[in-house]
This record gives structure tokens, C-alpha cells and sequence, in this order.
């Protein structure tokens, strides 16, 4: 993540600490991990957080940061539901609220087959993949080649044919670890409304169920959920995080992202401007909660938007135009759709290979390059 150089030293720190301290609750109260592995691993030695004093309470599962002098952020643990960034809201509010959560399954993973489970049932290995090929892809992913520029990769998966035939993790990293998704969330969240529109007939072409646009003379009233899937809602919403950033003012200033993304005005009309936004994802994220009073249990294109490149809450390998070569992975086939998150958080899911290829990682490069386009080539070229 890179943020912001032109805001005030007040506004930078309380996002900078406010970071910090979510981002280490997450980390260590469900990754496991412990402060010192935050700041040289799983943020990637984030020179930000160099000054940052982060203390972790684990009495009442909390983490507060802050720098001498400055703002003091707080995130709390809540079992079941996360860690939360206090914002806006009041710490004995935010305990007090309810939610009817399913209860966690008593179920020893070890023993359930994957992929359900982590039980390899299947030993053998596929006859038409070159294992040793395969391997040295997914090795030189853990290979700095550039001190100024580490790719940092914390774990690598690579499934064929729903056979697990390449897997490999960093020092610290297994199996177990539970890793920051990042936006890779996103994409889950449109797997999420899929299932509510199958089970519950959401239709998501009518207005999208939001309180603030309930009134039919707010020009908001007839965005629909297919707006917010395709990143097409037309709200005046900034995603770069700069000084008018308002990813950054929702993620680490605002208790109730979702409210905060629908005050916002309309800037152009529904369904005809493509603009990347983690608000409108927040706003979804609120209508499935509100929709299933939780999750309980239980991929189009946008065609003309974004260059038809972005989908369900997911990335489409497609040309921006006729030109095939001209999107964004030219060494993987047209068909991969993938889910990003930042430092490198990607999935990748390729129907005409039989492949999904997870890679997670703490890569701080521009635009969080790690090689995508020439590892899932090689990957694809060692299965004959």
C-alpha cells in the first residue's frame, strides 16, 4: 500500500496509525503471527511503521499505535467477526453490538479431504505435468532477484484438474496461515451475491436495496446491485490513495463504511462510467448482512466497462479491444478470470487449463508486480 504524501502530518498519522493497528490485530489475533513478523513480513517492511509504537493487549484482545505526541488508533478482536478499527463509534458501542453468528464447526480439518479439508486422499501425481518444471516456476518465486524492489512471496498453490501439484511457502508460512486477503475479498463478496441471488431471488437489476437512496427523487434511488458488482454505481468516489482519497478516509476514519460509500453524491449516471471503488463493495457487503441477518451457510462481464476487463467483483484477462494482445496477463489465455488484492494477493482460476494458481504475498513494487504474466506461463507450459 502506498499512501498519502500531501495531507496534513494530523491526517497522515491517524491513517498511518490507524493501519497499523488493524492490520496487527488482524495479524496477530487470526493469522497468529506477532508484531516484529508484521513489520518485516507481512506488511513488507513497511518504512511507515518504522516510528510506530504498537503495543498488543491480549487480555481484551486489542492493539493501539501511535507515535509520540500523536494520535492513538485502537483495534479490537471480536471472536467470529474480526478485528474492527475504532473510528467513529464509541469501544463499549462497538462491544455491545449482537449479530447472529452460525456457530463454528467442531471439525478437525486434518481429517476432512481437501479440498473441504487439508486430508490428501490421492497421492499420485498427473503423468502429462513436468514436476521438475513446475517446481522451478513456483521456486523462483521465492527468489529476490531485486534488493530494492523484494517480491516477498509468502505462499504459492497451484491446482490441476482439482489435484493440488505445486505448493510451497516462506519461512514462517504454512498450510495453516491465515494471510490477509486484501481486495482478493472483493471477489468473494460477488461469490457471496451470486448465492444470495440464487437462493433468495435478489433481482440485480431493480434498485439496489440502500437506505439512503430510498426516496425515487434521489438520483442515487435507481442504482442497482449489478452497478455495484461491475463498478459501475456513478458515485463520486476517489480510490487512489492521495490526498483526496476516499478509501483512505472510509477504511481508517469511518466506523460505517458502507453508510459512509451511499451519502456520497452522484457524479455520473448508473451503469455508464466504469470507476474502481472498495465502497461500492462495502455497500454490498451491507446488503448481504442485512439480507441473511449474517451469513449463515451456503461471473459476467461488464462489458464496455472498465475495457470489459472487469467482471463479478473479479479481473477478466480480456482484450480492451479486437487487439487479443493488448490485456493484461498476453502469456495466459483469454478465459482466466482472477481475484487481486494488494502486495500481490491474487488468485487465479483458468477454465480452459484445468488451473487455479494462488499466489500470496507482501510485494511493495509498483502496481505490486511479481511476475504474474511469466510465472502462470510456465506454469501452464510444464503441463504437456
Amino acid at each position: 500500500m502506498h499512501l498519502i504524501g500531501h495531507c496534513s502530518p494530523l491526517v497522515v498519522n491517524n491513517i498511518i496509525h490507524g493501519l497499523a493497528a488493524k492490520y496487527t490485530c488482524s495479524n496477530v489475533f487470526i493469522g497468529g503471527s506477532t508484531v516484529e513478523q508484521q513489520r518485516t513480513v507481512d506488511i513488507g517492511s513497511a518504512s511507515y511503521l518504522n516510528n510506530v509504537t504498537i503495543i498488543v493487549n491480549r487480555t481484551d484482545s486489542s492493539v493501539i499505535a501511535y507515535t509520540k505526541g500523536s494520535t492513538i488508533r485502537k483495534a479490537i478482536y471480536r471472536p467470529g467477526l474480526g478485528a474492527t478499527l475504532i473510528s467513529d463509534y464509541a469501544e463499549r458501542q462497538i462491544r455491545s453490538q449482537r449479530f447472529n453468528l452460525p456457530s463454528p464447526p467442531n471439525i478437525n480439518q486434518d481429517y476432512i479431504p481437501w479440498p473441504m479439508g487439508d486430508k490428501i486422499v490421492d497421492h499420485s501425481y498427473p503423468s502429462n505435468v513436468n514436476r521438475t518444471a513446475l517446481e522451478n516456476a513456483i521456486d523462483s518465486l521465492f527468489i529476490e532477484t531485486n534488493p530494492k524492489l523484494p517480491i516477498r512471496t509468502h505462499a504459492v498453490v497451484v491446482v490441476y484438474d482439482g489435484k493440488i501439484i505445486g505448493e510451497k511457502y516462506a519461512s514462517g508460512f504454512s498450510k495453516k496461515s491465515k494471510i490477509l486477503g486484501m481486495s482478493m475479498t472483493k471477489s468473494i463478496t460477488g461469490t457471496l451475491m451470486g448465492i444470495l441471488v440464487q437462493q433468495k431471488g435478489l433481482n440485480i437489476d431493480e434498485p439496489a436495496p440502500v437506505p439512503e437512496w430510498n426516496n425515487i427523487n434521489d438520483s442515487r434511488h435507481f442504482i442497482t446491485i449489478r452497478n455495484l458488482l461491475q463498478q459501475t454505481s456513478g458515485l463520486n468516489w476517489n480510490e487512489p490513495y492521495s490526498e483526496h482519497s476516499d478509501v483512505l478516509r472510509m477504511l481508517f476514519m469511518t466506523g460505517d463504511m458502507g453508510h459512509y460509500t451511499a451519502s456520497l453524491p452522484l457524479k455520473d449516471k448508473p451503469g455508464s462510467q466504469f470507476v474502481y471503488s472498495s465502497g461500492n463493495t462495502n455497500i454490498l457487503s451491507r446488503i448481504i448482512r442485512h439480507q441473511l441477518d449474517w451469513i449463515d451457510q451456503s461471473i459476467a462481464s461488464s462489458d464496455g466497462y472498465g475495457g470489459g476487463r472487469y467482471g463479478f467483483q473479479f479481473y477478466l484477462n480480456k482484450p480492451a479491444n479486437k487487439n487479443t494482445t493488448n490485456r493484461r496477463f498476453p502469456n495466459v489465455p483469454t478465459d482466466t478470470y482472477y481475484a487481486v488484492g494488494a502486495q500481490g494477493q491474487d488468485v487465479f482460476i483458468i477454465p480452459s487449463e484445468k488451473l487455479v494458481v494462488a499466489r500470496l504475498g507482501a510485494t511493495t513494487a509498483a502496481d505490486y508486480e511479481w511476475g504474474a504474466d511469466e510465472f502462470l506461463q510456465a506454469v501452464i507450459n510444464s503441463i504437456e
